[in-house]
């Protein structure tokens, strides 16, 4: 006997190395076995090795899928309207009804919005730190002590090595 199997969503898990690259590590496929009654989402290698077929299972309808980090985003619609769930990448339950909309509602998909990485890269023996450009929201801040609150914007000043040990970060633009 054939079974058949109705792909609804695919998400692929990203991993920041040390070094600038990114290297996909997984891949989340949302699946229906055909006539059961509710779908799985499934844990593959992206050799097509099985992780874990089953990995989060249950889900009624499920048919939209995001990833941030270690969190798996999944609409599906329970009897009682449409929800979307948070789940760890390794299969636990976060919050099974982290939005509910209603019974008549449909989820067309999900995105994730996440903060601009703040970069150091080695040039010409100095570190170079830089973020995406499309980051305009948000302001490179530095301190000295880190048990200080008042950090300082680094807007429009070229920061060298010459500079005390200090400590940086992206925070939202005011």
């Amino acid at each position: 006997m054939k079974i058949a199997h109705t792909f609804h969503g695919i998400a692929l898990a990203l991993a920041c190395g040390l070094a600038t690259s990114l290297e996909a590590q997984n891949l989340f496929v949302c699946y229906n076995t055909y006539m059961a009654s509710s779908d799985d989402i499934g844990k593959y290698g992206l050799d097509g090795s099985t992780n874990n077929a089953s990995l989060i299972s249950g889900l009624n309808s499920a048919n939209c899928m995001a990833i941030a980090g270690n969190d798996l985003y999944i609409s599906y619609y329970p009897f009682a309207g449409a929800t979307i769930g948070e789940y760890t990448t390794s299969g636990a339950t976060v919050n099974a009804s982290l939005l509910f909309f209603g019974v008549s509602d449909t989820i067309d998909g999900i995105a994730v919005s996440s903060a601009p990485q703040l970069n150091v890269a080695t040039v010409g023996g100095q570190s170079v730190l830089f973020y995406p450009s499309w980051a305009t929201n948000y302001v490179l801040v530095s301190v000295t002590n880190l048990a200080s609150t008042n950090w300082t914007p680094i807007i429009g000043q070229t920061v060298t090595n010459n500079l005390p040990a200090s400590f940086f970060q992206l925070q939202p633009a005011e």
